[in-house]
């Protein structure tokens, strides 16, 4: 998509070995230290307090990213991690893509050289993109579906499989977490993960988080019948799909962040 950056001429800034390009202030040369999948689930649609809490429970949820050098702008991202973001919408037999994917231009400099106002500018830019695709490229539509495994499955596959062996994995999942697809659905049957586990539709489930930290922001909806089903057991359920799948499960994200 073309968003904030348009059709920007591709130019670079040299910081010592590594080229970031303008467009996205991604290194080819360097890889990212972390790389953060950020997968959010519209279907059910925010209420306008959840709109409002969204960017914040994501910008929290990223500054706990560990080992940033720019801890002190509260962000948690060094310059050159890469953000991916992507609507976990898409159909449960379709391959998902990222509606953005862009890196940390770092930590907004002091000094007024023309490379520091440039930096400055992306920081910015950094943020404003972020926030529109994610604040207004994820509108809520008219689904009978949630495949929300699925999604993460495809997620796992896109962003991680290849990446570099050294950068370092984080997935942040906003969604009520009420799973609904083919292979499995919480309005069928109680989220069981063992007895998931034996049935041959979960092959479509799986995927090699490569060790990533899942952090899941759950979406408290307003329906009763639907809160309901927002039980410790479901928690469970996603604890023990995600360790399945090789990644960790960050437990404090139950109590830091919901919607």
């Amino acid at each position: 998509m073309a968003g904030l950056f348009g059709t920007v001429a591709y130019l670079v800034i040299n910081d010592d070995k590594c080229d970031y390009a303008s467009t996205n202030f991604c290194s080819k040369e360097c890889p990212p230290k972390n790389i953060v999948a950020i997968g959010v689930d519209a279907s059910g649609g925010f209420d306008a307090r959840q709109q409002a809490a969204l960017m914040s429970s994501i910008r929290r949820a990223i500054s706990t990213v560990p080992g940033s050098e720019y801890s002190s702008t509260g962000t948690g991202l060094s310059k050159g991690d890469r953000i991916d973001i992507y609507n976990l919408q898409a159909a449960a037999d379709e391959a998902i893509a990222p509606l953005l994917s862009i890196c940390f231009p770092g930590q907004e400099p002091t000094s007024a050289n023309d490379n520091a106002q440039l930096v400055r500018s992306y920081h910015n830019r950094f943020w404003q993109e972020v926030t529109q695709v994610i604040s207004g490229g994820l509108k809520a539509e008219a689904v009978n579906q949630s495949p929300i495994a699925e999604s993460i499955a495809s997620i796992g596959d896109v962003a991680f499989r290849s990446a570099d062996a050294m950068s370092s994995k984080y997935m942040i999942i906003v969604s009520d977490l009420l799973q609904n697809s083919p292979a499995f659905s919480v309005y069928r049957e109680s989220p069981d993960f063992s007895a998931l586990k034996k049935r041959p539709e979960y092959v479509k489930l799986r995927t090699d988080l490569g060790g990533a930290k899942v952090c899941m922001i759950r979406i408290s909806r307003s329906d009763a019948l639907e809160r309901a089903r927002q039980t410790p057991r479901l928690l469970n359920f996603w604890a023990e799909y995600v360790a399945d799948n090789l990644g960790e499960y960050v437990v404090e994200c139950e109590t830091q962040f919901r919607l």
